[in-house]
């Protein structure tokens, strides 16, 4: 491909695709952000082929660009200014609560879309269960059932 064969480009993608796409969706959190970003992966690989040095490792020199691409794509869409490019505290922190975040979210998704619905709003929104219920047209005794029925899920996932 340095050289200006654009065959190869078929065998990397096969070859990477999964691993471009993984990488740029655990930065951005989101799937359609991630598929631009694997698109945008392989043109970078093809328009700046002649950069990769011989002898060294392929995989890591693809991930590099993905994990860039998606790191300037989050700083672009999101706003995010956060130092990535260093091995700092701030840094390792960041990706210590992130790993975190994609835990309790994957549990929270297990739930049932009304529970789901009542734990948001009661956590992330901060409503009272008597605001709940009055949203969903149910008693608060209802919505504070649901809602310790389902942080009591939540607990046995995440032990």
């Amino acid at each position: 491909m340095a050289g200006g064969d654009k065959s190869g480009l078929k065998s990397i993608y096969n070859d990477f695709k999964h691993a471009v796409y993984s990488l740029a969706y655990t930065i951005l959190g989101d799937k359609y952000l991630a598929e631009d970003v694997s698109h945008n992966v392989f043109l970078k690989i093809l328009s700046s082929a002649s950069s990769y040095k011989t002898g060294t490792s392929p995989k890591a020199w693809i991930m590099q660009i993905t994990r860039n691409t998606a790191i300037d794509e989050l700083r672009k869409k999101r706003d995010i200014t956060t130092d990535f490019e260093t091995n700092n505290d701030n840094a390792l922190i960041y990706k210590e609560n992130y790993d975190k975040k994609i835990i309790v979210f994957t549990a929270v998704n297990t739930l049932e879309f009304e529970q789901r619905q009542i734990v948001v709003m009661h956590v992330i929104a901060g409503l009272t269960f008597r605001e709940i219920g009055e949203l969903l047209n149910q008693p608060i005794g209802t919505v504070a059932w649901k809602y310790r029925t389902s942080i009591n899920k939540l607990k046995v996932i995440l032990k």
